[in-house]
């Protein structure tokens, strides 16, 4: 490069360098623009940043291999530490270098090592990664080296207040939400926001994370609804669904958040499947607003060797009603936007968790396709012997049933005959429409879950005594 060139270049440095020193900066990118109009291709407007597509390549090279030559390639420098002496030179080379490519993992490890040497404030860097995932939304480097500086402020031992933390997770926050729109499927976007929620889950004891959860399912649900087509963003609807179930407190404020009454919706989706029939005693039940076991008992029966103060009862209804609640969202998308793969696949995810509800409520599991026992903290009935305050023939009368039908009570309890029921009729109404995605389904359904039938006769008394006259299939 001559020295024209050259001089010309390093103004072009100096310029963008002054420029990302001002605080507030969110955007950078790169204008296209033919040739050089006699004026400092670095463009500066409120808080966004551009750099005329000239002056890209010949400013990248002479960066790119001055840093090779003086600072990483050199065997005798190649292991050198930064100091007062060159740590500036060396960070306006990176600036610039890893604008314009932020793919380069040694340049991102070289600025760790800046850090750790107090050379670079980390409020400034979070800046210059917001900087870089603006122009390239994809850039794993960008996340992980944000995920690296926030890590260490929040863990540190000084005490941060309530203000700070929350404007942190607001920018970081932002910062996803502006990346996903960029791009779609940008699965390194969600899993940094992934990340960010388990972290503050970690620290909950100094970070109210229980209205974070709750805002971040609403926006999730609004956002999968735009964009039926995106794995990623499924998978994190998936994750804050999942962290869903430890919360308990200020659960009246969640649906309210969610404008959406989830016992209402539980008992309409039961009742859309049960013959009519104003006596059965599922009806009954779902009618009144009483008690959470109650209405699991209804459904699924005694937790075997436990009797109705046993506490994970409130654990399994709250996991019914979520995900009844994500079937019916489920059904609502499906029927509006046809022939996505995508929706399908979260479908079989609600199906699968559903399941596992019901097989961990009955102690149960799948072990190479076979339902088997297992064992749980009390012998059958054990827990019901000591209670004084649950001491009913009825309760009785039910463990007995189930020591007796074993894991066959599974395939013909309540909520799974009208799940069952309800998936078959949904899969006939998509074949109509001719959708491929709806046989997938159906062949999935029968993997998952599978009927006995040498002992359906027997239990066709069972099922009657719960108040259901369901078809048979």
């Amino acid at each position: 490069m001559n020295e024209n060139k050259s001089a010309l270049v390093e103004r072009i440095i100096k310029d963008l360098n002054s420029v990302l020193m001002k605080p507030g900066l969110t955007d950078f990118d790169i204008v296209p623009v033919e040739s050089n109009k006699n004026k400092s291709p670095v463009l500066f407007e409120d808080t966004s940043v551009g750099l005329e597509s000239w002056c890209v390549k010949m400013v990248y090279m002479h960066c790119y291999n001055e840093l090779m030559d003086n600072y990483l390639s050199h065997p005798k420098r190649r292991l050198s530490k930064p100091s007062n002496v060159n740590q500036k030179r060396l960070n306006d080379l990176l600036n610039t270098t890893l604008l314009l490519n932020p793919d380069i993992t040694t340049l991102w490890n070289k600025r760790r090592e800046m850090m750790e040497k107090n050379f670079l404030e980390w409020v400034s860097e979070l800046q210059f990664a917001r900087l870089v995932i603006s122009r390239k939304p994809k850039c794993n480097e960008a996340f992980m080296y944000r995920r690296w500086i926030l890590e260490d402020v929040l863990r540190e031992e000084v005490m941060h207040p309530y203000q700070f933390i929350d404007a942190l997770v607001e920018e970081e926050i932002s910062i996803c939400t502006m990346a996903a729109d960029k791009c779609p499927n940008n699965y390194h976007c969600w899993d940094h926001r992934r990340w960010l929620l388990v972290i503050l889950w970690s620290i909950r004891f100094d970070f109210d994370s229980t209205l974070l959860f709750y805002n971040e399912y609403k926006f999730i649900k609004e956002w999968t609804a735009n964009h039926v087509s995106d794995h990623s963003c499924f998978h994190y609807r998936q994750f804050v669904l999942k962290k869903l179930y430890h919360f308990d407190e200020r659960w009246n404020e969640f649906e309210r958040l969610m404008d959406v009454d989830l016992r209402k919706n539980l008992a309409n989706f039961i009742n859309a499947h049960i013959e009519s029939d104003p006596n059965a005693k599922l009806c009954k039940i779902l009618k009144h607003c009483l008690e959470d076991y109650e209405v699991v008992v209804a459904l699924l029966g005694h937790c075997p060797g436990n009797c109705k103060c046993y506490s994970p009862y409130s654990v399994t209804y709250k996991k019914l009603e979520l995900l009844l609640y994500e079937l019916v969202q489920s059904d609502d998308l499906l029927k509006y936007y046809k022939y996505h793969e995508t929706l399908w696949y979260h479908r079989r995810f609600i199906v699968s968790e559903l399941l596992q509800t019901i097989y961990n409520h009955l102690h149960i599991e799948r072990n190479n396709g076979k339902l088997e026992r297992v064992q749980g903290p009390t012998k059958v009935g054990e827990c019901h012997g000591r209670c004084r305050k649950c001491h009913d023939e009825d309760l009785r009368e039910h463990f007995g049933k189930t020591e007796k039908y074993g894991v066959e009570w599974v395939y013909h309890s309540p909520l799974n005959k009208i799940f069952v029921k309800h998936e078959k009729e949904f899969v006939k109404d998509r074949r109509k429409d001719s959708d491929k995605y709806a046989d997938r389904h159906d062949s999935y359904m029968k993997a998952k879950v599978t009927y006995r039938k040498k002992r359906e006769r027997a239990l066709i008394t069972t099922l009657a005594e719960c108040g259901l006259q369901i078809k048979e299939y």
